[in-house]
């Protein structure tokens, strides 16, 4: 594969401009990385293929792309907080609480509203039975094509699991959040921010 250089010919004026250097410096650069790249596949053996495709089924449904969302958040956040130097030992370590509450809680609610909404999306998109869901207009196609029913389920549970999220983030979110929050202080031995408040002004 060969990149192609920048033309900077230009027929409407009938003169082509001095052709800059860096344009040329840049496409040879670019051509050494395409010629030292390998020129390899990955492995195509049915087993191989299938675990791909099972991995693909499970990662772009919406309650499974919530948990790898925050396994990452809880994996790089805290430990952002805990690097924190700008405020006192006590106070980073109560931000801390917070950030795995905050995370333990929207993922654990995210996951359940995202999957619950799925599967009952899942069971009113049946071609052969419940379609309430479905398009008239696109039910033979969708039928006939199951990547694309999978991508049509999964786009319209996402949406419904938004709006849901709308009332389930102040209606147990938040709630949970203060009440995960309450329980690590307490496990860490720390004060609440009130009652550092409080002893503060004493």
């Amino acid at each position: 594969m060969n990149i192609q250089p920048i033309s900077y010919n230009d027929l409407t004026m009938g003169k082509a401009p001095k052709k800059p250097n860096f344009n040329s410096f840049v496409d040879r650069i670019k051509q050494k990385i395409v010629d030292t790249a390998p020129s390899t596949t990955f492995n195509d053996a049915e087993k191989t293929l299938k675990n791909w495709v099972r991995f693909d089924e499970r990662m772009s449904k919406p309650a499974e792309n919530r948990g790898v969302m925050g396994g990452t958040a809880i994996l790089l956040q805290p430990a952002i907080d805990a690097s924190n130097k700008k405020v006192d030992n006590e106070t980073r370590q109560i931000s801390i609480c917070r950030t795995i509450a905050k995370i333990i809680a929207g993922t654990g609610v995210g996951m359940l509203v995202r999957g619950s909404a799925y599967k009952a999306v899942e069971k009113m998109t049946n071609p052969e039975g419940n379609k309430i869901l479905l398009p008239k207009k696109y039910i033979d196609e969708l039928s006939k094509n199951p990547k694309l029913m999978k991508n049509y389920r999964s786009a319209l549970s996402t949406g419904i699991a938004i709006l849901a999220m709308c009332v389930t983030n102040f209606a147990l979110d938040a709630p949970l959040t203060v009440f995960l929050t309450n329980r690590l202080i307490e496990a860490a031995h720390l004060k609440k921010p009130k009652e550092a408040v409080d002893e503060k002004r004493a």
